[in-house]
């Protein structure tokens, strides 16, 4: 990620980002001869979801569907949000995106109830120009509205054999999509103390990331490779208990598990998430029309910082090579952004208890420079 020096702020975000990207450069040097294929990501399709979408009614307003509308999901899941858009509007046009297969299955279901145009492709945000093109898309100025609703989706949280939930026995997994070698496993099993707790520090927050990574090292050391995240919560779940430390609190003030920023920061540094949504936001700025609407709901700060960063940039951006020549001769992107933060109701929270750390941040596509 390149530094820009106009942008005082930004720079001082993405240079921490940056640091990180030092971490995983590491991981990936210290893994290339010990990480080998996985096979497909487990999930057969055949899970059954009461799926709630947060903040669904904010979400549906701010996109206003109308007929002949074209609007990108940048994470279907299993399609809440797009249900809830055909809802309002069958007659609209959806492009979903996913890194996981399984939510093409959903896709399929949508389609038939509401005999409407869906379709989802799988990948990451940085291969969205390259899906486009793939399937006769033009690459800039179509989509009339973008939502991304970042983050672990309920069906991959509810699905022990992913290794993202605390509640159940399951494999250290954590991949969201299945081009991805690298688990949380080999994370765990494979970084030396210190860089474990830089991952812990920067992408959990964790404060007792010092400790929680001479822990892990010690406990595989002596009892060998963590393969499990009922291992995991009991190695983090006895530092807090030989500190002599209650179950943290989470900025509501939420009873949280002791190892629920470990797990945040082992699926976010295997997804690659911050860097992936970092990208996404300025390749929807090329997708959109002038005016479209692009929506961003996330759930914790670290989230929360790039999308107000990008949103509320006062200074031109230039485009990184990510982009694909077609259309890196683009130079700035400037939004339009609106600085209210929309969070779910008392109601809201009450009925998906997951909602209640969620942030709905919104911009219009201002013109676009060629």
């Amino acid at each position: 990620m390149r530094r820009y020096q106009n942008m005082k702020h930004l720079h001082r975000f993405c240079c921490s980002v940056q640091r990180c990207n030092s971490v995983a450069a590491r991981v990936a040097r210290s893994l290339c001869n010990h990480t080998q294929a996985s096979g497909s990501l487990s999930g057969s399709g055949n899970v059954e979801l009461d799926h709630i979408p947060v903040l669904k009614q904010e979400v549906v307003s701010l996109l206003q569907p109308s007929p002949g509308k074209t609007f990108i999901d940048m994470t279907f899941g299993s399609g809440g949000h797009s249900a809830a858009l055909l809802e309002e509007c069958p007659d609209i046009h959806i492009i979903g995106l996913d890194r996981d297969p399984i939510a093409k299955t959903y896709a399929k279901k949508i389609q038939r109830s509401y005999q409407s145009d869906v379709e989802v492709w799988e990948g990451t945000f940085t291969e969205m120009p390259e899906l486009l093109a793939e399937h006769g898309q033009r690459l800039t100025n179509f989509a009339d509205g973008i939502i991304f609703d970042v983050g672990a989706s309920s069906m991959q949280f509810q699905d022990r054999r992913r290794g993202f939930g605390l509640k159940s026995k399951g494999p250290l997994d954590m991949r969201m999509g299945r081009k991805s070698n690298l688990t949380a496993a080999d994370v765990l099993n494979k970084l030396d103390e210190k860089d474990l707790q830089r991952v812990l520090k920067r992408y959990g927050q964790e404060k007792r990331a010092r400790q929680i990574a001479r822990a892990v090292v010690e406990h595989r050391q002596m009892m060998g490779p963590i393969l499990t995240t009922r291992e995991l919560q009991d190695i983090v779940s006895d530092v807090y208990s030989q500190e002599d430390i209650a179950n943290p609190q989470d900025s509501l003030g939420r009873k949280q598990h002791p190892a629920t920023l470990t797990f945040q920061a082992l699926r976010i540094f295997v997804n690659d998430e911050l860097n992936q949504l970092y990208n996404g936001l300025k390749i929807a700025h090329l997708l959109l029309k002038p005016k479209g609407v692009c929506v961003v709901v996330s759930f914790h700060s670290l989230e929360h910082n790039i999308a107000h960063q990008v949103f509320n940039t006062k200074h031109a951006l230039r485009m990184e090579t990510l982009l694909t020549p077609d259309i890196m001769h683009c130079q700035l992107f400037p939004w339009h952004c609106n600085r209210t933060v929309t969070k779910p109701s008392t109601e809201e929270i009450h009925d998906n208890p997951r909602s209640r750390s969620a942030e709905l941040r919104y911009a219009y596509k201002r013109s676009v420079i060629y």
